[in-house]
């Protein structure tokens, strides 16, 4: 390991974080972090996404880990960070970063229906001025992050290879939308933190944009349009969120092809049927999409 991430404990300022939120993008991990950082057990991490395990392309691991430590200094028993890009790859160079550094570290893993995932992460990608014009299958080759974060079962093979399932947590998106407090005593179970903790702010849903503003934290009255979409369906604002996206037929079957097999994957390594993650027929992909 690189000496820069490998200094002894003792010699450095701030603290590791107790448990990660790995993924997926567009999948609600904006509305989980704001929720877990109302308990009064837990400190989030500022930013929302750190991306320490990432390599210096999309994240900051070249920073070090007394970069990464100094993100935590709070006085809280616990504390966490969220960076859906972590699943964005399909090698397990993340997961065996972070055991190297946080073998201890809980992790949850948000999944939310792989086809959605993908259409809004698409859309997501035509608000950004860094994505490349071109047409969607030129932008899901150009950044085919949007394409491999929907590769759930790949991820948690990977996941499971380096933590043990004592760990390790997924959560069904449509769970935290539909059934938020349910959803979130699960949640502080597994953390380890009073699972009967309420907040107003869990009736609220929140948009990746809003983590700009640090002051939506531990509020206890966000200033969020009550009526928004949880942050996995929210398009950018140069989208428009009515128009169809439209990819070639070829790629809507291999795409199709491609995420049954991840989420059969994800099942038989979990025993659990998912039935959030079922995906539309493929026919009525082609007629929505073509």
């Amino acid at each position: 390991m690189d000496s820069r991430h490998a200094l002894p404990e003792h010699s450095l300022p701030g603290r590791l974080p107790d448990f990660v939120v790995v993924g997926a993008t567009k999948s609600g991990t904006t509305s989980l972090y704001y929720y877990l950082d109302q308990h009064p057990e837990i400190g989030m991490s500022w930013p929302k996404e750190p991306r320490y395990f990432l390599d210096p392309e999309f994240g900051n691991y070249h920073r070090g880990e007394a970069w990464y430590r100094d993100l935590f200094r709070t006085p809280h028993r616990l504390c966490g960070e969220a960076t859906p890009a972590y699943t964005h790859q399909p090698n397990c160079v993340v997961a065996e970063r972070m055991h190297n550094l946080i073998p201890r570290a809980r992790l949850i893993y948000l999944v939310r229906e792989p086809w959605s995932r993908l259409v809004s992460h698409y859309r997501m990608l035509r608000s950004s001025p860094n994505t490349p014009n071109g047409t969607p299958a030129e932008i899901l080759r150009k950044r085919p992050r949007a394409r491999l974060a929907s590769l759930y079962g790949t991820h948690w093979n990977c996941l499971t290879k380096y933590f043990p399932a004592d760990q390790l947590l997924l959560v069904e998106s449509n769970h935290l939308l539909s059934a938020t407090r349910d959803t979130m005593r699960t949640i502080f179970e597994f953390l380890g933190v009073d699972p009967h903790f309420d907040s107003r702010v869990f009736d609220r849903k929140f948009h990746k944009a809003e983590t700009r503003d640090r002051r939506l934290a531990r509020s206890p009255e966000p200033q969020t349009n009550p009526g928004m979409a949880m942050d996995d369906g929210v398009p950018g604002p140069n989208v428009d969120s009515s128009a169809s996206v439209i990819f070639p037929p070829e790629l809507i079957r291999e795409l199709h092809d491609e995420f049954h097999r991840e989420v059969d994957l994800l099942r038989q390594l979990t025993g659990q049927p998912f039935p959030s993650l079922d995906l539309p027929p493929l026919e009525r992909l082609l007629a929505e999409h073509t």
